[in-house]
């Protein structure tokens, strides 16, 4: 039989040269960098953030490297306050601590060492926040003294748990960045891992690369969203329930209205003490939380150098910018599918059955967030039982502990269906129409996605990293390359060592399992980004799973190029954030990127004021975030409306329809395609323009015969 080290020769050397020419040649045959990728005014800030960050964490590294966390943390809050305010940031902060309190009074009582109890206890006390907002957002309560209130309970409640909670938070803090090497007991240091990637002083130095990667993502976040789905769903949420005090969205006018949004009402509960700004930036912790997550995994097995060069890694993938600039929910739904997998990991080491519940609690969480997270749930299933199955005689009461894990798994996982299935008579409203018809709907109306079709073949990793918009809206090459380079390698490598370590092959297990689930319905790039931070711990145990220091060395320096790489191409995930952050300390940058990028939330704020709690017809747009009134929409989010609108045969038959809907206001583009001639001959006939915003224009129905109407867009 060979030996280890004639199999890293031999095959891992070989397989990584393959791999990285592969990433080079596609990236030279399909021109990835040759594309529009920064507008120069994007490329011009980003230069000058870098130049600023890398200097002064430079001069601090050379002078006090222990300085430099604090001075990143410093920085951050300082902007972010003098940017966007006060009040969203410590709302944030105080909604957070306060997730952490509640979490750790009900499921994490007793925190042992390393980080990972603590963003447990965080998470976990989330995913209770997010099981009573439910509840609370649809009575008529959701006002700022009570939001504040509901932050403030739990740290009333347990006094004592919140002194000592924020004791811990400082202790474990400076116990992070000074804790020496950890190794799980499973996988014994030898002489060689302990000196493999012993990179001396350089911690301070990883650490301000990813300090640097995740600082701007924060710029990137502190922008006004102008992203299609925040402004069509996910802003249009807590900006509904902040005007109104309570949910009311109708599933017989808007089609999502009844779909899992748990990550939505934890903004909402945000947003109704800091506003947009309080929802963006509690999207931005959660990344922090994932970041932080993999940063304790890996430091099981790595120095805290090679740990934050993993983070940094995770960090600069395009998809990070996509979900974490615009207010999206997959970081959200990436810490409750990262946390239920640590749980599971805490539990094979420590056998305490309370692992078993905050895992059960925070897969059914993430399922009430997005019906997609299903296909993770079953892989975390598979893998925990292969985990735990030699160690099930150690967990003690095991009827009554699975029948309690079954209760905590069910309640916030079947709670969003169950409503749906209450209201339209169809769980996953508006899809499965067929298998589950609803009165709002004609049985044969469906609403899957058909614009992702591709299927799972050898090559599909490279189709991913090179034809990326294949399975996804952004640019080819926007899915870093994470999955064609890193992910082979580590299972390669995991797979060869001895002995085997569960902590890497579980994770590659539970990507690889929920990837072949996902792809082979929805082959969606963003339904995978959850799982790439768990792939990630893959790569950080490969790290150690090798037996020569050579081969270390080398997958760093090829991490570190592919972090650079994919630095360059953040802007590439899509079209929102080509020009970096808003110039907004030294002028107003805001009103001036909305009116260029989002002229309709212009609009919508002419509306509020001139024709307020109006119902408003959106052409060929959705994005109704901020308005007061009732909002319709020619697009499928609005189907039942659209459904009566192809009935209409002429403008009157239009007219006679938004009469009786009490229609008056009308927000158009300039110029859209003639999908319906009745209603682009009834605003030329009907309306008259009243205001306009750079491509877009507010009309109202005409009254008087003297007003000049819209020209005929139908010739």
């Amino acid at each position: 039989m060979l030996s280890i080290r004639r199999f890293e020769r031999w095959l891992l050397w070989p397989a990584l040269a393959a791999l990285v020419a592969l990433a080079v040649y596609g990236s030279i045959a399909n021109q990835i960098f040759a594309q529009w990728i920064w507008e120069p005014v994007g490329w011009r800030r980003f230069e000058r953030f870098a130049v600023i960050f890398l200097a002064a964490a430079a001069i601090i590294v050379a002078i006090l490297p222990r300085a430099l966390p604090y001075a990143v943390v410093a920085f951050a809050a300082i902007y972010t306050i003098l940017g966007v305010g006060a009040a969203p940031f410590f709302t944030v902060g105080a909604f957070l601590f306060a997730c952490y309190v509640l979490g750790s009074a009900i499921f994490v009582r007793k925190h042992e060492s390393g980080g990972a109890d603590h963003f447990i206890a965080l998470i976990a006390g989330l995913g209770v926040y997010i099981f009573a907002l439910f509840f609370i957002v649809r009575v008529r309560v959701n006002y700022p003294a009570i939001d504040l209130a509901l932050i403030a309970l739990p740290l009333v409640l347990a006094w004592r748990r919140t002194i000592s909670s924020a004791r811990n938070c400082v202790q474990w803090t400076s116990h992070l960045w000074s804790r020496p090497l950890a190794c799980d007991p499973a996988v014994p240091p030898t002489g060689r891992r302990k000196r493999l990637l012993h990179i001396g002083r350089t911690e301070a130095a990883a650490f301000a690369l990813a300090a640097f990667i995740l600082t701007a993502q924060l710029l990137v976040a502190l922008k006004p969203d102008i992203s299609a789905d925040g402004l069509a769903m996910h802003l249009a949420i807590p900006a509904d329930v902040a005007y109104h005090h309570r949910y009311t969205f109708d599933p017989a006018q808007t089609l999502w209205a009844v779909m899992p949004m748990g990550a939505d009402f934890a903004y909402t509960l945000v947003y109704g003490l800091g506003g947009e700004y309080a929802a963006k930036l509690l999207n931005f912790a959660m990344l922090l939380v994932i970041a932080a997550l993999l940063f304790t995994a890996a430091r099981r097995r790595l120095k805290p150098a090679a740990a934050w060069v993993v983070v940094a890694v995770f960090a600069s993938l395009p998809l990070v910018q996509w979900v974490t600039g615009s207010l999206f929910i997959e970081n959200t739904l990436a810490v409750f599918c990262f946390g239920a997998l640590v749980a599971l990991w805490r539990l094979r080491e420590t056998s305490r059955r309370e692992y078993i519940f905050i895992a059960a609690f925070l897969l059914g969480s993430a399922i009430g967030i997005k019906f997609g997270a299903l296909a993770f749930a079953a892989a975390v299933i598979c893998a925990g039982a292969v985990l735990l199955w030699r160690h099930r005689a150690e967990i003690p009461h095991r009827t009554a502990t699975a029948a309690i894990a079954l209760s905590l798994f069910a309640a916030p996982a079947c709670l969003p269906y169950a409503n749906a299935w209450l209201h339209t008579g169809n769980p996953v409203y508006p899809f499965l129409n067929r298998r589950f018809p609803s009165q709002f709907l004609e049985r044969d109306e469906s609403f899957e996605d058909s614009r992702l079709r591709e299927p799972i073949r050898w090559r599909t990793p490279y189709d991913i990293t090179f034809h990326t918009s294949r399975f996804f809206e952004g640019q080819p090459g926007s899915a870093g390359f994470v999955i064609l380079v890193l992910l082979p390698i580590a299972a390669l490598a995991l797979l060869l060592a001895r002995p085997r370590d569960w902590l890497g092959l579980s994770a590659l297990a539970v990507f690889f399992l929920d990837g072949l689930l996902v792809f082979a319905s929805t082959p969606n790039l963003r339904y995978l980004f959850p799982v790439l931070p768990i792939a990630c711990v893959g790569v950080a145990c490969a790290l150690v799973a090798v037996t020569t220091a050579a081969f270390g060395r080398v997958l760093i320096g090829v991490m570190l190029a592919i972090t650079a790489v994919q630095i360059y191409l953040m802007p590439s995930s899509g079209w929102y954030h080509k020009d970096f952050y808003v110039s907004r300390l030294f002028h107003h940058g805001d009103a001036i990127y909305i009116r260029e990028h989002a002229p309709v939330r212009a609009l919508i704020e002419w509306l509020n004021t001139n024709a307020p709690d109006q119902p408003v017809l959106f052409i060929r747009d959705n994005q109704i975030a901020g308005l007061h009134g009732l909002a319709y929409s020619t697009v499928w989010h609005h189907y039942p409306f659209l459904r009566e609108l192809f009935k209409c045969q002429t403008p009157e038959d239009v007219l006679r329809l938004v009469n009786r809907l009490g229609i008056r206001w009308f927000v158009a583009p300039d110029s859209w395609d003639n999908f319906s001639p009745p209603l682009t001959q009834f605003m030329a006939k009907y309306t008259v323009q009243r205001i306009a915003i750079a491509d877009h224009y507010v009309a109202e129905l005409r009254d008087s015969p003297t007003a000049i109407p819209l020209p005929d867009r139908s010739r």
